[in-house]
C-alpha cells in the first residue's frame, strides 16, 4: 500500500501544479483585463441622436467607478479619464511630445500630488467617438514614474459639452452651431 502512494504522489504533485498554474492564469487575466480599466475603447455613438448640429456618445463606468475612454489628440491615439476637478486637459510630457503639442508659458500648478510646474499648451483637435473639439487649452505635465499614460480630460474641454448621467452610464452631447 505504501508503494502505491509513492507512485500516486508525483502524479498528484503535477496535478496540483497544473491546477495552481491554471488558477493563477485565470486570476491574473481577470485582474488585468483591460476592459475593466477602459470599457470605452470602442465608444457607443448614439446614432439616433447624432446629426449635423448634435453629436452624442454614451460611456460606461469602469470597475473603479471612473469614466475612461479612448480618443485622439491631433490624430495621436490616447486614453482619457474624465476629471471635472481638473481645470485643463492635463497631458504627460511624453504624450504631449508624441501628439505634437508645444509647451508655452510655465505655471506653478497644484495637483493631488502637490505643487509642480507645468506648461500651457493648445490642442488643435481633440476627438472621442463622433465628438471633435478644437483649440482646447491644455497643461503639459512633467512625466511621473507612476503615470499610466492617461490624460485627464478636464474642464477646458468638458465645458463645451453637455452631460446626462443615468444608471452608471454617461451620455455626452456636443451641440454645433
Amino acid at each position: 500500500m505504501a508503494r502505491e502512494n509513492k507512485n500516486i504522489s508525483p502524479v498528484m504533485a503535477i496535478g496540483v501544479w497544473i491546477l495552481v498554474f491554471a488558477l493563477s492564469s485565470y486570476l491574473l487575466s481577470y485582474k488585468f483585463n483591460d476592459d475593466d480599466v477602459n470599457p470605452n475603447k470602442h465608444i457607443h455613438v448614439d446614432n439616433f441622436k447624432s446629426s449635423a448640429t448634435e453629436r452624442s456618445i454614451t460611456l460606461k463606468l469602469n470597475k473603479y467607478s471612473q469614466y475612461v475612454l479612448s480618443g485622439k489628440i491631433n490624430n495621436h491615439r490616447v486614453d482619457f479619464i474624465l476629471d471635472t476637478g481638473a481645470t485643463h486637459v492635463a497631458i504627460p510630457q511624453r504624450i504631449a511630445k508624441q501628439a505634437g503639442l508645444k509647451p508655452g508659458t510655465k505655471y506653478e500648478v497644484s495637483t493631488a500630488n502637490g505643487d509642480i510646474y507645468a506648461y500651457l499648451s493648445k490642442i488643435d483637435k481633440l476627438q472621442f467617438g463622433n465628438i471633435t473639439l478644437s483649440n482646447v487649452n491644455a497643461m503639459i505635465m512633467p512625466d511621473n514614474e507612476d503615470d499610466e499614460g492617461y490624460i485627464l480630460l478636464g474642464m477646458s474641454a468638458l465645458k463645451k459639452l453637455e452631460f446626462t448621467h443615468t444608471n452608471g452610464k454617461l451620455r455626452i452631447t456636443q451641440y454645433k452651431k
